[in-house]
């Protein structure tokens, strides 16, 4: 999980580019970045930002999730 005060990141749906806060709201993901910190696409990123103004931003380690297959 990723904090940025109270609120954590606890759940990213990549396909549909957002995450899900720990407050249940959902912000988009913004950006992402490969090792090196230059912007990439989704599938050579290793972090991310998300977020929004109401909610805060947070800068997200990829490796921390686990990548679920829907069945």
């Amino acid at each position: 999980m990723q904090s940025n005060g109270s609120l954590d990141v606890v759940s990213l749906n990549r396909g549909q580019k957002l995450a899900i806060l720990s407050n249940d709201a959902c912000v988009p993901i913004t950006n992402y970045f490969d090792e090196e910190g230059d912007e990439c696409d989704e599938e050579d990123a290793c972090t991310c930002v998300c977020g929004d103004d109401s909610n805060g931003w947070f800068a997200v380690d990829l490796s921390v999730f686990t990548y679920r297959r829907p069945h």
